[in-house]
């Protein structure tokens, strides 16, 4: 039984930063960033007083967010030294070129989630251009 808790314990501190960041992530870029991606299209147009052509948005953002928080799972699991799924063996080996290009391209989730933020903000744009004034006389 002493045992159990022992590994539980060496566990709990090998992937404690690992969980903690995820869950700080899929909050703060899974839910928020969701959230803000779905709803601001609808509470946008009272506000500038036009109207938004719905017809022109596609998912690339929202594809492109959760491709975001895979990649950075991936990436807290595999480039963590204290992690089972680690490639750290690989550092001081003939693959350290596979090593190299594994941590560039999870260390992409940052830019694909800034890339979805400026489709956002392309779509929208598009989609109000297109669409007539709420308000012709103002």
């Amino acid at each position: 039984m002493a045992l159990f808790f022992n590994v539980e314990a060496i566990l709990h501190q090998q992937y404690h930063f690992i969980l903690y960041d995820m869950a700080i992530h899929i909050i703060a870029i899974g839910f928020i960033g969701t959230t803000i991606t779905l709803y601001f299209p609808l509470m946008l147009p009272p506000i500038i007083k036009k109207t938004i052509n719905f017809v022109d948005f596609n998912n690339i953002p929202i594809i492109l967010i959760g491709v975001s928080l895979c990649l950075r799972g991936l990436g807290d699991f595999m480039l963590n030294p204290n992690s089972l799924f680690s490639f750290s063996y690989l550092q001081e080996s003939i693959w350290s070129p596979l090593l190299i290009a594994v941590r560039y391209s999870l260390g992409l989730s940052g830019w694909l989630v800034v890339g979805a933020m400026f489709v956002f903000v392309g779509m929208l744009h598009k989609s109000m251009n297109k669409a007539p004034s709420l308000y012709e006389n103002e």
